[in-house]
């Protein structure tokens, strides 16, 4: 079972789930400021509808996005992305009603991240930052921008060649976007200003969880086209099994394609690089299994609190980030 974070009062939790209970918090503490409302019972759809207006949400761009909040830890919940009209969303609740027997549905204004990572907050009170532009799928196929926030200054680590990004949403032929289906793109390495911009905004936030005295968890954050965070989840993590870079000059053997592992020679250090996407995460899997019992730690492109990395770990697996090709920037604020 996941632990429930400290801050969580577990009858909230257990009435919400945790992903609801979570976000409704950090809504309240002004960590989430994204419009979002919360549905436990449906009563009419003239009654939900009337409450998707209220909560601010709109049948524009993108329409809404509905993600299913469970009481109980499960592998897959139901969710939908860029329902575009207040009807769509009351079809889909109706269809979908006896699920609130085990949890509650989220739903919020469908938004692709301009950026998104994760903050993680150590036991002495510094942070690990790390982030990719477009969604967090990407960091699963391309390497993360990193930072270590201390107080009011942070070292920012930029990767400096353009980057595969998975983007806006695909549509299919009928103009329907398509649920989990991302458009990719190319993007250029951070420029100072920008990486300025990005460090002074998470700096902030990463004060403002010190200052609510919020406990050492990961704080997982999505920016939009304004570049404000928004802390949307709380996850707990080992931060002693954690090692976020390495200087490392002797030679490694790539995987960028899982058949490569045949002609490894069992000694010479592993380097992980193949793409993991959601789509691809149980092909990566399989291929961890191979790996059990022959090495205790791996080379990585992936950041540390990646999808890719969380799978290696939960495999007894240590992953540690070969980090090459960055600029490092120094702010303070």
């Amino acid at each position: 079972m996941t632990k429930v974070p400290p801050f969580l009062h577990p009858d909230d939790v257990a009435h919400w789930g945790l992903k609801a209970s979570g976000l409704r918090y950090l809504k309240d503490v002004g960590l989430y400021g994204m419009n979002a409302t919360f549905v436990d019972r449906f009563e009419s759809r003239a009654a939900l509808i009337a409450q998707l207006i209220a909560a601010g949400l709109t049948e524009d761009d993108l329409g809404m996005s509905v993600r299913f909040s469970s009481r109980a830890d499960a592998l897959y919940q139901p969710h939908r992305w860029a329902l575009r009209t207040y009807d769509a969303v009351a079809d889909y609740i109706e269809t979908n009603k006896d699920t609130l027997n085990r949890g509650t549905f989220i739903i919020n204004n469908t938004a692709v991240p301009a950026y998104m990572g994760n903050l993680l907050k150590r036991r002495d009170g510094t942070y690990h930052l790390e982030m990719v532009p477009g969604t967090w799928i990407t960091s699963g196929v391309e390497p993360t921008d990193y930072g270590e926030i201390r107080a009011s200054s942070i070292a920012l680590f930029v990767y400096q060649q353009p980057r595969r990004v998975l983007g806006r949403l695909e549509q299919d032929e009928r103009g329907e976007f398509m649920m989990g289906t991302f458009v990719p793109r190319t993007d250029p390495p951070l420029t100072q200003a920008l990486a300025k911009t990005l460090a002074e905004r998470l700096v902030a936030v990463a004060k403002k969880l010190t200052h609510l005295g919020m406990p050492p968890l990961l704080y997982e954050f999505n920016m939009n086209d304004d570049l404000i965070p928004h802390v949307r989840e709380v996850k707990t993590i080992d931060e002693d099994a954690l090692m976020s870079t390495v200087s490392h000059t002797g030679p490694v053997y790539e995987i960028d394609q899982y058949e490569k592992l045949a002609s490894w020679d069992g000694m010479t250090p592993l380097y992980l690089t193949v793409g993991v996407e959601k789509s691809t995460a149980h092909a990566f899997q399989e291929f961890v299994r191979t790996l059990h019992g022959r090495v205790s730690q791996v080379y990585v492109k992936y950041g540390v609190l990646t999808h890719p990395a969380i799978l290696l770990r939960e495999a007894g697996i240590q992953p540690i980030s070969l980090r090459q090709q960055y600029r490092q920037y120094d702010f303070t604020f």
